[in-house]
């Protein structure tokens, strides 16, 4: 599953048992189920993507009002896994480039002219 959560990779509604409990080591999947259903929980890859870059994208989204939240870019794009396939996966990324085509402007922010305010995100699964 992948998309806009609007939320960050430790944010509740993503981490809680009560929601969707995605984790983001792949150790802590082995053995563990919910109390209640029984589900496992799901793998968050993207927290390996919230160290901070030197080049850009610093994340998926870039909100330009610093002065309101102190925080320009955010990961509120996710990837979660669930334990079946999680051997499966090879890599995660946000892409800057599609098909020749640069997703950011020359501020280094998404470009929206071209496509969306969020960047994509995109999972390698292969074995």
């Amino acid at each position: 599953m992948l998309g806009d959560f609007n939320e960050s990779p430790y944010d509740r509604s993503l981490v809680s048992r009560d929601h969707l409990w995605a984790i983001r080591d792949r150790a802590d999947l082995v053995g563990r189920t919910h109390p209640t259903d029984g589900r496992p929980p799901l793998y968050n890859p993207m927290w390996r993507l919230l160290p901070e870059r030197d080049e850009p994208p610093h994340g998926t989204y870039c909100w330009d009002r610093p002065e309101v939240s102190g925080v320009r870019w955010w990961h509120i794009d996710q990837i979660l896994v669930s334990p079946s396939v999680v051997d499966e996966l090879k890599n995660v990324d946000i892409l800057v480039e599609l098909d020749g085509q640069q997703l950011l402007n020359k501020h280094g922010k998404p470009d929206l002219r071209i496509a969306s305010d969020h960047l994509p995100v995109i999972a390698i699964l292969g074995a």
